[in-house]
C-alpha cells in the first residue's frame, strides 16, 4: 500500500467505509435481495411494489405499511429482515479479511495525530469478526 503525503496540519480526521474500502467481505446482495422478499411476501405486503429499492429501503417502506396494520406485526418483520441481513453478513465476514496494509494506514495515522473513523453498514458482529480490534485503531 502506498501512502500519500500529506500535510498533517490540514487533516485532523479521516473517515473510512468498511466493505470494499479497508475489508473485503464478499456479501451476497442477491441472496440478501431474495430473502428479505420473501419475508416481505409472507407478510402480506406486495414485493413488486419495492423492487427498485434498496434492502434498507424496502424494510423501512413494509415496515411503514405493516404499523398500518399492527405495530406487532411491524417490529416483528423489521426484526427478523435484520436477523436475514446479519446472518447473511456473518457469512461473508467468516471468509473475510482485511485488505493489506490496512492496519498499517490506520497505525499510521494515528501517529500523525490524525483521527480515524469507520463507517458501515455492515452489522457489528460481521465487522468484529473480519477486524476484532478495531477500536484500537479507531481515536
Amino acid at each position: 500500500m502506498r501512502f500519500i503525503s500529506v500535510n498533517h496540519t490540514q487533516v485532523d480526521t479521516v473517515i473510512f467505509d468498511f466493505d470494499g474500502t479497508l475489508a473485503k467481505l464478499n456479501i451476497d446482495f442477491d441472496q440478501m435481495r431474495r430473502g428479505i422478499y420473501e419475508l416481505v411476501s409472507r407478510c402480506g405486503v406486495d414485493p413488486q411494489a419495492l423492487r427498485h429499492k434498496f434492502v434498507l429501503e424496502v424494510i423501512d417502506e413494509a415496515g411503514a405499511v405493516l404499523e398500518k396494520r399492527s405495530r406487532c406485526q411491524s417490529q416483528s418483520f423489521q426484526e427478523e429482515a435484520f436477523r436475514i441481513i446479519e446472518t447473511i453478513e456473518v457469512e461473508a465476514a467468516r471468509g473475510g479479511e482485511l485488505f493489506d496494509g490496512t492496519k498499517q494506514l490506520l497505525t499510521a495515522l494515528r501517529t500523525h495525530s490524525i483521527h480515524t473513523g469507520i463507517i458501515t453498514r455492515n452489522c457489528a458482529k460481521a465487522v468484529h469478526l473480519v477486524f476484532p480490534d478495531i477500536a484500537d485503531y479507531c481515536r
